[in-house]
C-alpha cells in the first residue's frame, strides 16, 4: 500500500519561529532571505528535510509518494529534492501584511492547500514534520492495521521524543547529559510505557545516549525493540486526544481530510480542531517516528 507523505516545510518551522519574510533558494539549494542570510535548519551539519526524506526512502517497506509543501513566498530552485523523487508543491495563500502569529497561520494554510492538491483516492500521511526520523519498517504495521480495521479509522505511528529527567530535550538544556539522563534508569518496557510516560503529553520517551550528544540509528532500533517487547499492538483513542497518537503524522484517506480541511483555518488551534473532527484514531504501537531536534546519523546502506 502506498501513502502520499505530506511534509509541510519552511526552514526553522519545527519551533514555529520562522521569519515572516520571503525565502529564496540559491543554486546550492541554500534558503536565504532578501538580505542573503542562510535560513536552512541544520543539526550539526545535517539539514532536517534531507534527513527526513532519506530516512523515509531507506526505512519504508513501500515506495511512497512524498509531497513537500511550501508557503507561497518560498522560491525553490528547479530540481530541488528531485533525486529523492519528491513532488514540491507551493501554497497559493498570500500572507497579509502585518499578520500576527504568522508561522502557525502559514502552516495551516499550506496544509489546507496541499490536501486539495493531492488526489482524492490517496492515503495521506498528513503533516509529517521535517525533523522526524522514521523507524525501520515504520509503514508496514500501519498497512497491516488498515487491512484489519479499514479506512473508517485514521492511523498514527507512535511519536517518540528523547527527553531527560527534566522532561526537556536534553541536548539543548545546557546541562551535562549524563547528569540528567543517567537517573532515568535503563531503557525497559516498564519505563517506556509507565515510568517515563509523563515526560511528554503526546509521545513516548526515549532515553538519550549518555556518552554523546547525538543519536545514531541503532539507538532508534534498540529503543523500538524494547518498546515492542511490551506486546502492545494498537491503542484506540478519539481524534483530538493526543495521549499516544500525535497529529503530525496522521494516516487517512484524503477524502476525509478534505471534508474537514476548513477546520485548519479557524485560527489558533486549527490543527486540534481539524484532528478532532476526524473521528476515531488507531495508534499503531509497533510503528515509530522519532522527533529529533538534533543530529542523528543514519545507517549507510
Amino acid at each position: 500500500m502506498k501513502f502520499t507523505i505530506l511534509i509541510p516545510y519552511r526552514p526553522t518551522r519545527g519551533s514555529l519561529n520562522s521569519p515572516n519574510v520571503p525565502m529564496y533558494q540559491d543554486r546550492k539549494y541554500l534558503w536565504r532571505n532578501k538580505e542573503g542570510t542562510i535560513c536552512n535548519r541544520y543539526f550539526d551539519g545535517q539539514e532536517d528535510i534531507l534527513r527526513c526524506v532519506e530516512a523515509l526512502r531507506k526505512n519504508s517497506v513501500y515506495v511512497h509518494d512524498i509531497v513537500v509543501a511550501l508557503d507561497s513566498d518560498m522560491y525553490p530552485q528547479d530540481g530541488w529534492l528531485k533525486d529523492y523523487g519528491v513532488d514540491v508543491f507551493k501554497s497559493t495563500w498570500a500572507v497579509p501584511d502585518g499578520c500576527e502569529s504568522v508561522p502557525p497561520k502559514r502552516l495551516m494554510h499550506t496544509l489546507y492547500d496541499a490536501i486539495h492538491y493531492i488526489p482524492d483516492d490517496a492515503i495521506v500521511a498528513f503533516g509529517y514534520i521535517s525533523d522526524l526520523v522514521c523507524g525501520k519498517l515504520w509503514d508496514e504495521p500501519i498497512v497491516e492495521a488498515i487491512d484489519k480495521y479499514g479506512l473508517d479509522y485514521v492511523y498514527t505511528p507512535i511519536f517518540v521524543e528523547p527527553r531527560s529527567i527534566h522532561r526537556s530535550h536534553c541536548w539543548s538544556c545546557g546541562e551535562s547529559v549524563r547528569d540528567i539522563v543517567e537517573p532515568m534508569g535503563e531503557t525497559t518496557t516498564k519505563n517506556i510505557w509507565e515510568t517515563w510516560r509523563g515526560y511528554c503529553c503526546h509521545s513516548l520517551t526515549m532515553r538519550p545516549p549518555i556518552d554523546r550528544n547525538y543519536a545514531i540509528e541503532s539507538d532508534l532500533y534498540e529503543w523500538s525493540a524494547v518498546c515492542n517487547a511490551g506486546g502492545k499492538t494498537t491503542i484506540i483513542e478519539p481524534c483530538g486526544v493526543r495521549n499516544y497518537g500525535y497529529w503530525a503524522s496522521i494516516v487517512s484517506k484524503n477524502t476525509l481530510l478534505k471534508e474537514h480541511a476548513h477546520e485548519l483555518l479557524i485560527g489558533p488551534g486549527g490543527d486540534l480542531a481539524f484532528e478532532g473532527a476526524l473521528g476515531t484514531k488507531c495508534v499503531v504501537c509497533r510503528s515509530h517516528v522519532f522527533h529529533l531536534h538534533y543530529r542523528c546519523d543514519l545507517d549507510v546502506e
